[in-house]
């Protein structure tokens, strides 16, 4: 008996030894498996933006992460060139994810219109009508009359590169040699330009530059002047005369108290309107800086005109007279300010202003231009501004003048208009 039991008892001790070593077997694979679970496979995505999706895609895939598609339509990008991605670069991802990319494929290509035999400003038109930009105006001489666009790229019904546009060449006219420009000075108006225009002369245009009692809607100057030896593609502009019944000019009032220069408005036969406040450190504080409409501009009688003062809102009291006869002004913190600096007796500040959305003329939107202001007065002849403008730009400052002054604009050296401030 002693026998048999120690044989069990060793028979016992190999069955427990079995079953722990299952038991750890089952517990080592429990954590592989949890591990595995827990410890998730992760990459790091990279920089797949400019790359074509095909490149992107297999890029993703030796990492086992899908790529996914949807289109953008991006400026100067190639087409099917990856333009977006999220999760964007960098981000740790794991494998057997999808990862979303932006590709370049824009809509069906706009097709271009018919231009040929339209106007420059007839094509501008359709052109941005149809969405399409018309990125380049070209100028030549050619049998067809002027300001006619003559050629265009692409063809009409051809693929337009949405990043280039439409190009088109406008005809200036038959080149003809120069002649001297004619004096059309005291013809009424018509008149005028049907003489110019029967010498080849192809631009023509009316600036009002004055009044008159007698003839209104006759030409009082014109620009380049009589004589002038010019091509027939310059620009002529008639200076005409209005009828002095019916407009008034708008008077030269800043650097003015407010009073004075309402009381200055009513004699001119106009309304003075609401008042706008401005802090402008070139001018003396509590006078006027500009008029709107601006000064020297003509307008019909009891028109209402905008003062733009220097001050501080309810910091000039508006009276009926100055409050002193001296050339000072309260100011907002009640000091007395010279309203003309010494040496500067007699001198005046004129409002420029020029909006080339306001012209009509294509090229000043579309291409950068050169503008010069030259001023006549009793100082003698200066320019006093000369930029040269980004494409569409419009620019709001002031000259001093002295005395009786004539300001001359030039656009690309050409002479535009003429007035007297």
């Amino acid at each position: 008996m002693p026998a048999l039991g120690h044989r069990n008892s060793g028979q016992s001790a190999v069955r427990l030894l079995i079953i722990l070593a299952l038991l750890g077997l089952v517990f080592a694979f429990l954590l592989v498996a949890a591990r595995s679970y827990i410890e998730v496979d992760e990459v790091e995505l990279p920089d797949l933006i400019g790359m074509d999706i095909s490149e992107a895609t297999a890029v993703l895939a030796r990492d086992n992460i899908t790529a996914i598609e949807y289109p953008e339509n991006i400026r100067n990008a190639a087409i099917n060139e990856v333009t977006s991605q999220v999760p964007p670069p960098g981000t740790h991802v794991r494998r057997g994810r999808t990862v979303s990319l932006g590709v370049h494929n824009p809509p069906g290509q706009a097709r271009a219109p018919v231009l040929i035999g339209l106007t420059a400003e007839e094509a501008l038109a359709l052109a941005r009508d149809a969405n399409l930009n018309l990125g380049q105006i070209d100028y030549a001489h050619n049998d067809a009359p002027a300001g006619i666009v003559i050629s265009q790229t692409p063809e009409a019904g051809s693929g337009v590169d949405p990043a280039v546009g439409l190009t088109v060449v406008v005809s200036r006219g038959p080149e003809l040699p120069p002649v001297p420009l004619p004096d059309v000075r005291g013809l009424m108006l018509d008149q005028a330009e049907q003489q110019l225009r029967s010498r080849g002369f192809i631009s023509i245009s009316r600036v009002a530059t004055g009044i008159t009692h007698d003839r209104p809607g006759s030409v009082i100057s014109q620009e380049p002047a009589a004589g002038t030896v010019v091509d027939r593609s310059v620009p002529v502009f008639l200076g005409y005369g209005l009828a002095a019944g019916t407009v008034v000019q708008v008077p030269a009032v800043a650097g003015q108290l407010p009073a004075l220069a309402q009381s200055r408005l009513r004699s001119a036969g106009l309304v003075p309107a609401s008042v706008e406040y401005v802090d402008d450190p070139a001018a003396a504080n509590g006078t006027v800086v500009r008029t709107v409409p601006s000064a020297g501009s003509y307008t019909l009688a009891d028109t209402p005109v905008r003062l733009v003062v220097n001050a501080t809102a309810g910091s000039v009291v508006l009276q009926e007279q100055p409050a002193s006869p001296e050339l000072l002004v309260p100011d907002v913190q009640g000091e007395r300010t010279e309203l003309f600096p010494e040496g500067e007796l007699g001198s005046r500040t004129v409002p420029f202003d020029f909006n080339p959305a306001d012209q009509g003329i294509p090229s000043l939107m579309e291409q950068r231009y050169d503008l010069e202001v030259v001023v006549e007065d009793d100082q003698g002849e200066r320019t006093v501004l000369e930029r040269n403008m980004p494409a569409g730009e419009a620019i709001s400052t002031s000259v001093t003048v002295y005395g009786d002054a004539l300001l001359r604009m030039y656009i690309n050296g050409i002479f535009y208009m003429a007035w007297r401030p």
